[in-house]
């Protein structure tokens, strides 16, 4: 039985740019009609029905999905990339060790870098050289800051030998200077400080925080120092402080003159940020740093009404995983209440929460009297490193040091005595020097007993999510990452943007269902376990932005565990009863068949510009997305030569035995399409192929197959593109996506794709049983359908009329 044709979308684009001419009836429009014809050119030019054929004739077993054996599968691949990081990091720090010199000269600072000396590698996005490190050197740095002599350079050259796929490999000295490799050049000097970086912070307090910052916006805050107002260099310093912060830290802003103001956002559930700590998150940070930037000085200094709002804070926010509490005071001038107030008031309201706040003030200017902000600072303590330290008070006498002083308050909550032998692992963030979403691995670092800095080395979130972001054996079973505070690390309706800020979210966002709630809570306290119980599938109708979701409710076992050497748990979610279709084991291509989509690389016999590219002629070719390589990491991180072009062919044809880093069974279904070129090559001459682009075909291996051959962005996922998760979300319907421009000719294009099933010897297949292999599809011109679409209905050539 013939099925219907998706329209929708492409329907309501027409409504748009071919209106219905004036007293037109909606009866007139037979959609049958246009299903009777882009059915007519499916079967014609892109062959689907005859590759669903081909694929009844090859042998497909069912294969059982058992949690446990791809849990541990799965744990031990991400293990593997964590302990790589986690043994790079700790030959950074003994690098360190050996070269850390008071006396070294040290190498040359990033912003001095020649260009000429750089060439651009595609892991870093950016011109860079591998046989040397650069400094990037804070402007309130020591000029007699120590530096690192060769050894740290030898060890992050070896690593890279070791491991291809890092990213940065750093050093954070105490001092302000950060070495890094490879070297690059930055676009200015001195504005990078390792030590108000999140990062070096969380790794020598990782423990959380709960930070208050009180501001002074009295009227004596207009005065100026070196040109720059008071009040500019003290929002400065509290934006820096903030920077600090991680989003494992809460954290409050107070300013204060006659009257205290806090942050009320003009956003929903704004006004939180006046009434609690708020997580210290990308987003937030940025809101109240916003708003920090609109204070304005005027009014006295009213310091008991500053410390009562302050405390409200930590009143209304629960004292979660034991955080250190930090208030942070900071003042140009005495106050105008009283010192008994002041005293009282302090003492009265940290008393109400078992003194769990520890004050630091810090007192700006000279010629003032700042005994006040001493002993409230002297009146508090905390415990650090089991025993109690006392508040710290610091006069600030040059205004320009405010940012410094104040940015260092974590070091009153530093363990610096202890030497720490696992890595800190950060929180997703952006990476500075643009290479998307970043997580950290990082040591402090001690010589003689002192710590001198921190160690750190960078991992992609993409490289690191690979293999959680590729299962996805069927429909109905995926895996998911979470933290030990239960926050998404990866999760299929939560994937992350590379080049956007990250956003936390609770993994019960996702997992609603009440059952969950002990999984979760499992994971937190680290532990392996499995459970089953009926949960919600949240499945997408094809491209979920346009065309939306549906829901059903399924049989699911939960396995997790922690992954060995982490604070980061793995769970899969398998429908019971859930399996995959597998291609069992087919003959190797002739020799002379596969053509590898590098043409620049190892050209095709015979070559042509087609849609305005070098494409092979009467001949598809073959690129593979880094889900189809069992180190996907590896391959995305090595330049591709015609040495590995060459081993890929030699494997496909079964000239070689070795596999190549390909998954299992990606060879089968490049063997399993090759069928399509044949078909697609016997209509080359046909009168429909003029207005046809591309045909293409693709598994869920990642293995994409084009006619005519051309060459594939390195990044290409056929499985996530619009037109393969349309059609599998619509699996017994072809579909048709809305006009859009081709990438290399910039003409308007339409694709019609349909889903492809595991083969039936019978012929037969039952569209929701049936367990969906890949997708096929071809562009065409739109002016075409357009063509068409007059020709089958003339209503749409009546212009005169048209409204």
């Amino acid at each position: 039985m013939r099925k219907g044709l998706i329209l929708t979308a492409v329907l309501s684009c027409l409504i748009l740019e071919w209106p219905v001419a004036k007293g037109s009836r909606l009866s007139e429009i037979d959609p049958t009609l246009l299903e009777t014809d882009f059915t007519t050119i499916l079967d014609s030019s892109l062959k689907s029905n005859e590759i669903q054929n081909h694929l009844d004739t090859l042998p497909y077993n069912r294969r059982g999905l058992q949690g446990n054996a791809l849990l541990n599968l799965l744990s031990s691949s991400f293990s593997a990339k964590f302990q790589s990081r986690i043994s790079v990091v700790k030959n950074l720090r003994d690098a360190v060790v050996t070269s850390y010199s008071e006396f070294s000269s040290g190498a040359g600072q990033c912003c001095n870098v020649a260009g000429q000396t750089l060439e651009y590698d595609s892991r870093f996005k950016q011109p860079v050289s591998f046989s040397e490190v650069c400094e990037l050197v804070s402007s309130s740095a020591a000029y007699d800051a120590a530096r690192l002599e060769h050894a740290f350079r030898d060890a992050c050259i070896e690593n890279l030998r070791n491991v291809p796929s890092l990213k940065w490999q750093y050093f954070g000295s105490e001092q302000g200077v950060t070495t890094t490799f490879p070297a690059t050049k930055a676009s200015s000097c001195g504005s990078y400080d390792n030590r108000f970086r999140s990062w070096y912070v969380q790794t020598n307090v990782p423990k959380p925080k709960q930070v208050v910052i009180v501001l002074d916006k009295s009227g004596s805050m207009r005065q100026t120092y070196n040109g720059m107002t008071y009040i500019s260099l003290a929002k400065t310093a509290v934006k820096t402080v903030i920077d600090t912060l991680n989003p494992f830290d809460m954290f409050g802003v107070v300013s204060f003159s006659d009257v205290v103001f806090t942050f009320n956002a003009d956003i929903p559930n704004g006004a939180c940020f006046s009434e609690q700590l708020a997580q210290a998150t990308p987003q937030n940070k940025r809101l109240v740093k916003a708003y920090i930037d609109g204070v304005q000085p005027g009014g006295g200094t009213f310091y008991s009404r500053a410390l009562d709002r302050a405390f409200k804070y930590y009143d209304t926010t629960w004292q979660r995983f034991l955080e250190d509490r930090v208030l942070l005071f900071m003042s140009d001038g005495a106050p105008t209440d009283s010192y008994p107030t002041i005293m009282e008031t302090l003492s009265r309201r940290n008393n109400a929460v078992n003194n769990s706040v520890v004050v630091m003030t810090y007192g700006l200017g000279s010629g003032i009297d700042f005994s006040v902000l001493r002993d409230m600072a002297t009146s508090t303590t905390a415990e650090v490193e089991s025993s109690l330290k006392i508040g710290t008070f610091t006069h600030i006498s040059n205004p320009s040091q405010l940012r410094n002083e104040m940015a260092s308050y974590y070091n009153f909550f530093a363990t610096r005595s202890e030497i720490v032998d696992e890595p800190i692992w950060t929180v997703p963030y952006l990476d500075s020097w643009g290479l998307g979403l970043m997580i950290t691995a990082s040591l402090p670092v001690h010589v003689d007993g002192q710590l001198v800095g921190v160690a750190a080395v960078d991992i992609t979130i993409e490289e690191l999510l690979a293999e959680s972001s590729y299962f996805k054996p069927t429909e109905l079973s995926y895996s998911f990452v979470i933290n030990h505070k239960g926050l998404v690390i990866n999760h299929p309706l939560f994937p992350y943007i590379s080049d956007r800020e990250p956003l936390f979210v609770e993994a019960t966002a996702f997992e609603r269902d009440q059952k969950f709630l002990s999984v979760i809570n499992s994971t937190k306290r680290g532990e392996s376990g499995s459970k089953t119980f009926v949960s919600t599938r949240i499945l997408p109708q094809g491209d979920s932005k346009k065309y939306g979701i549906r829901t059903v409710r399924v049989m699911s076992t939960y396995h997790w565990k922690q992954i060995p050497g982490t604070r980061f748990s793995l769970c899969l979610v398998l429908a019971n009863g859930d399996s995959e279709a597998v291609l069992q084991p087919l003959t190797p291509l002739p020799s002379g068949s596969f053509l590898f989509h590098d043409l620049d690389l190892v050209p095709p016999p015979e070559t042509c510009h087609h849609a305005n590219t070098l494409s092979a002629r009467s001949k598809s070719a073959v690129a593979l997305a880094a889900r189809s390589f069992q180190d996907a990491e590896l391959y995305m991180s090595e330049k591709m030569t015609v040495n590995d072009v060459q081993t890929i062919a030699r494997y496909m044809e079964g000239q070689a035995t070795s596999n190549p880093n390909l998954r299992e069974g990606v060879r089968d279904s490049v063997v399993a399409t090759y069928k399509a070129e044949e078909l697609w090559r016997s209509t080359d001459n046909d009168n429909l192929t003029r207005h046809v682009f591309w045909r293409y075909v693709a598994t869920n291996d990642g293995m994409f197959r084009i006619y005519p051959g051309t060459k594939m962005p390195l990044k290409y996922d056929p499985v996530v593109r619009c037109w393969y998760t349309n059609a599998q979300a619509n699996r017994e319907k072809y579909v048709i996506t809305p006009p859009y421009r081709d990438a290399a000719s910039r003409i308007s294009v339409i694709t019609l794709s349909k889903a492809l099933f595991e083969g039936r010897s019978d012929g037969f297949h039952e569209p929701i049983r049936d367990k969906l292999i890949g997708a096929t599809g071809v562009d065409i011109v739109a002016s075409y359908f357009h063509e068409r679409l007059l020709q089958i209905y003339p209503i749409c050539a009546r212009t005169a009329n048209y409204k």
